[in-house]
């Protein structure tokens, strides 16, 4: 089974990790406190509340005549829950620390597979849930993105149980389910 990472292939094309840049927030005037709108340098548009001149509580960054972040700022960055949309049409719903998705969330990806669990620095890390377009679910522990600790995936009507690393089974039982009510060990 090669499972190269689809979390890992974002990075060429929608950059998972989230990019506000802090130029981007740049101070208005320090002195300002409530709500406002501002035009970035890289020509995105902020709406949102600002506590001495930096985003910070709710807010939103529309890039492209589309939104882009719609959730909560603390000192300029993405903080707290929001939804995070990408050009290609996959989509966070969850929460944000520091520009990165840390806590749990959910990321659906426009070709239907869909991940849902714990995050940190921006990577599944932890428990969680992924399901493949096709159907397949991996539910366990994840770390940086990939599958790796002890888990379970069911593709069709094979289950293996087990410990995985980096993506890759590394010991533990197949079953084949052989009706609603059977199940059979294979290894």
């Amino acid at each position: 089974m090669d499972n190269t990472s689809k979390y890992k292939k974002q990075d060429n094309s929608n950059v998972i990790r989230l990019c506000v840049k802090q130029h981007d927030v740049q101070k208005m005037n320090t002195s300002f406190n409530g709500w406002n709108s501002h035009i970035t340098m890289d020509g995105n548009e902020f709406y949102g509340e600002y506590v001495n001149g930096v985003p910070n509580g709710e807010g939103g960054i529309f890039m492209e005549d589309h939104l882009y972040y719609l959730g909560y700022f603390k000192d300029g960055m993405l903080s707290g829950s929001g939804v995070f949309w990408f050009l290609s049409g996959d989509f966070y719903k969850g929460n944000f620390k520091e520009n990165n998705q840390h806590g749990h969330g959910d990321l659906y990806f426009a070709d239907g597979e869909k991940y849902s669990g714990q995050f940190r620095n921006g990577y599944p890390n932890g428990k969680g849930c992924w399901i493949e377009a096709n159907g397949d679910k991996y539910v366990g522990q994840f770390q940086d993105g990939e599958y790796h600790g002890r888990g379970y995936k069911i593709s069709g009507s094979i289950v293996t149980t087990g410990i995985w690393e980096e993506d890759e089974f590394i010991k533990g039982d197949t079953w084949v389910q052989w009706n609603d009510k059977a199940m059979y060990k294979v290894s």
